[in-house]
């Protein structure tokens, strides 16, 4: 009925109402009614702004509405209608008061998720700053852990080369004092006894003093030259060591030597390990001839399981270790045994002989 009764909208408006555009007919009818009010012909101008009212109210188009009552407001009050232009006005002030609420409530709405966004963009940044900042230290104790470590690694092999250095430095110095202590012993001393040796020898040997005086220069001689031979080697396979201590007892018929190699033939001694074994055999045997009236001295010397083990038996009288614990020299024999590292142990009872067993690690 509407379309009816308004024919001479003209054919814009006309392809509006034909298309049922609504929206389009309820603009085109605000635009109509401008139109009248410039004409002053205010009747057309409230009947276009009344059906543009009425389609903006269908939808719900606040901004239409309220400014469709504006209008009508300005034309009644100028129709001097100023009640119906009060009531148009004051619908116009609730709308516009209603879309500045929503608009408020709307930009408060997009400024809240801008700041929920922003405040979320922050944190992530500082989230972000934070892991940055965690893998830097990370990187930091790991750069500064690696350096130690190297600095630590080249710290203790500098000074463990010093050090082995100053061992190397300090072995050629003792192996250079050996060489000059036993170039002396051969040089001097074993050149006096050789020639006092030599003149002993032309005096006749009627005299048992005299007999006495040959036999201790002869074994002074030999202990010289073993003396000299042990200082003069840093090191000493265990079989040469052997040969020594055969050639030692060879002259001496009271001491028998067994000797079972079984492993450890190529063991090595150090001068020191050679010289302390050596004398605790030769001051064993000795103490066997001299005090306890034995009639043989057995030595055996064996290797089991990495182990050198030297037992010195005779079927002398034997002595009280609680009475003679520090005589016939075992505290020495003690001692020298001690200081290379091995075992010492005396079994001795009166009238049953004695037992001295050597326990050494090769």
């Amino acid at each position: 009925m509407i379309l009816r009764k308004q024919k001479n909208w003209g054919s814009v408006h006309w392809k509006y109402l034909k298309n049922k555009n609504q929206f389009g007919v309820a603009i085109q009818s605000s635009d109509l009614a401008l139109m009248y009010e410039t004409k002053n012909d205010f009747k057309k101008a409230i009947a276009y702004l009344n059906l543009s009212d009425s389609i903006a109210r269908s939808f719900n188009y606040k901004d239409l509405l309220s400014e469709n009552y504006r209008r009508l407001s300005a034309i009644y009050a100028r129709l001097n209608d100023y009640k119906k232009a009060l009531a148009l006005y004051q619908e116009h002030i609730t709308l516009k008061d209603s879309l500045y609420n929503s608009n408020t409530q709307k930009n408060i709405a997009d400024l809240y998720v801008k700041y929920e966004t922003a405040e979320k963009d922050n944190q992530l940044l500082q989230q972000e700053n934070k892991n940055a900042k965690q893998q830097l230290t990370i990187l930091l104790i790991g750069s500064l852990l690696a350096i130690v470590s190297i600095f630590t690694y080249y710290f203790y092999r500098s000074r463990r080369l010093k050090e082995e250095k100053l061992k190397l430095e300090a072995q050629n110095t003792l192996q250079n004092d050996r060489l000059r202590i036993s170039r002396d012993l051969h040089d001097n001393i074993g050149a006096n006894l050789t020639y006092i040796n030599n003149a002993v020898q032309s005096i006749p040997n009627e005299d048992q003093q005299v007999k006495n005086l040959q036999s201790l220069l002869n074994d002074t001689i030999i202990e010289l030259r073993r003396t000299v031979w042990l200082i003069n080697k840093p090191s000493v396979k265990l079989d040469e060591w052997i040969v020594k201590l055969r050639e030692y007892y060879l002259k001496i018929n009271e001491v028998k030597l067994g000797i079972t190699i079984i492993e450890n033939e190529e063991s090595i001694l150090t001068s020191k390990q050679a010289t302390n074994l050596f004398r605790v055999i030769q001051e064993a045997t000795n103490n066997a001839i001299k005090h306890s009236n034995t009639s043989f001295v057995k030595v055996s010397i064996q290797t089991e399981n990495n182990h050198l083990i030297i037992v010195i038996r005779d079927n002398g009288k034997g002595f009280d270790q609680n009475k003679v614990s520090n005589g016939f020299g075992l505290a020495n024999m003690r001692q020298n045994i001690q200081e290379i590292g091995g075992e010492f142990i005396i079994e001795s009872e009166s009238g049953m002989g004695t037992i001295i067993t050597v326990k050494f690690s090769l």
